[in-house]
């Protein structure tokens, strides 16, 4: 029983509190807010520009990749027609 009340099964009791009673802790400052956002825009700077890097590297691979799969397309095509009769 919490608060008069009887707990259902699987209830987990919880005492309720009003939020004005609880203690206040200090709140940020203006200079603590702007060095938290500014540290967290450089975390995601840096890593958005991580990822560019990344994907440019993925992109030039893939490129090549297709390029040489071209080619080879193109081989196999001469060769197959140089095999079939005229």
């Amino acid at each position: 029983m919490v608060n008069g009340e009887e707990l259902q099964p699987g209830q987990i009791p919880v005492d309720a509190v009003d939020p004005d009673q609880l203690p206040r802790e200090r709140g940020l400052s203006y200079d603590e807010i702007a060095r938290i956002v500014g540290s967290l825009y450089l975390d995601s700077h840096i890593r958005i520009r991580t990822v560019e890097t990344q994907l440019g590297s993925v992109m030039q691979q893939l490129k090549n990749t297709v390029e040489q799969l071209q080619l080879e397309n193109v081989r196999l095509k001469r060769e197959i027609s140089a095999r079939q009769p005229s």
